[in-house]
This record gives structure tokens, sequence and C-alpha cells, in this order.
């Protein structure tokens, strides 16, 4: 027996392996480039955030102790999940969050970023938008009605 009718066999071999690993390895999102102005703003804003790295730590750890218990009893964990969002609803804890002092120390950094963000352009066409006199549509005059002269001559005059 020769090697070489082996040599393809084992070269075919070697690439569905390589395309096997290739396949299971992790692949990072593809990001969209058609994503809306203010979304890109919102994510840029939270990117650099202090909160940013806490919750990034939270939802690691969340997931290392919550993946076990849903391995073994996912049930448990749709229970759980249930008497955790009625807490909240009963609690109602977002009442508090939204304020108008924290309004109005978001407000103006959430615009400063939009503004960054969107074209110069854009805000100059949506200026000239505010600025252009729509002007009412002029509607006919009304016509006074017509009045039939053989219907006038035959009624008696109102005296």
């Amino acid at each position: 027996m020769s090697a070489s009718p082996q040599l393809p066999a084992i070269q075919r071999l070697a690439a569905s392996r390589e395309r096997m690993r290739l396949s299971m390895k992790p692949q990072a999102p593809a990001h969209s480039d058609h994503a809306s102005p203010s979304l890109k703003a919102l994510q840029g804003w939270w990117a650099g955030h202090p909160l940013h790295v806490a919750g990034a730590v939270a939802s690691d750890a969340i997931k290392t102790l919550l993946r076990p218990i849903a391995d073994r009893h996912p049930i448990a964990l749709v229970a759980g999940a249930l008497v955790v969002g009625g807490l909240l609803v009963w609690a109602k804890p977002w009442r508090g969050i939204l304020k108008p002092a924290l309004v109005a120390g978001l407000l103006p950094q959430l615009l400063t970023k939009a503004m960054a963000v969107v074209p110069l352009e854009s805000w100059l066409a949506v200026l000239a938008s505010f600025t252009q006199k729509n002007e009412p549509a002029v509607a006919p005059a009304p016509t006074p009605p017509q009045t039939d002269p053989t219907a006038a001559s035959t009624q008696a005059p109102l005296h």
C-alpha cells in the first residue's frame, strides 16, 4: 500500500476538523451600521457611564450563579422569576427614578450626545422645516344661493 491514496483522505479529515473547530468557536455579534443615531448615542452614553462596569460584573455573576440552577431546576428558576417580578410590580421602584431633577440632569447630556452623532445637515434641515411657514389652504368663497325667478313671481308678498 502506498501513502499517496491516503494523503487526500488525511487532508480532507484535517480540513473537516478545522471547519468544525471554527464553527464551534464563539462568534462576535455583527454590529449593524444602520442603527439609529439615538441608539448609538445611548450606547455611547452607557459605555462611559460609571455603572456600566458594575452592571457587567453583576451580569457575569448572575449568569455564573444561575446557570447551574437553570440546568438542574428550570421550573424552580421560572417560579423564582415570577415571584421576583411580582415583588417588583408590587413595590414599584421605578416611581422614584423619573424625578424631574433626574430628567433635567440627563436630558442635556443625552441631547449633546445626540447632536454629536447626528450630522449637522440633518439638524439644519429640521430647523429649516420648523421655520417654514405653512400657508393654510384658501377655501373658495361661498356662492349665494340662487333663486328661481319664476318661483318668486308666483308667491304672494309677505307684508
